[in-house]
């Protein structure tokens, strides 16, 4: 996995762990809601009805976290598109700088 963003080179391992972090801990997060969901919604006489039931239950679950997803990648790309520009400057160019006199 990539940085989302531009990070300076001194601050890339940085980048690198609140990435993996927080892949690690939404990763975590999903599992947790679709199994507390998929369980809440197994129950009943019969067994197989029941799964059926979670198993449903779970994967509407998934599909309504991957467009939640899905909705805050556009909103928040969309966001940092019309923003100011990264403050990140590439090192092998040097700003342009415009004479005085003119």
């Amino acid at each position: 996995m990539t940085t989302p963003a531009p990070v300076a080179e001194r601050e890339a391992g940085v980048a690198s762990g609140v990435n993996t972090a927080a892949f690690q801990i939404g990763g975590a997060f999903g599992v947790a809601v679709v199994t507390s969901v998929a369980l809440s919604y197994t129950r009943g006489a019969d067994r197989l009805a029941a799964l059926t039931a979670g198993y449903r239950a779970g994967f509407t679950a998934c599909v309504v976290l991957a467009v939640a997803g899905l909705a805050c990648a556009l909103v928040l790309l969309r966001a940092r598109r019309r923003g100011p520009e990264a403050d990140v400057r590439d090192e092998a160019q040097p700003p342009h700088v415009v004479p005085a006199d003119r």
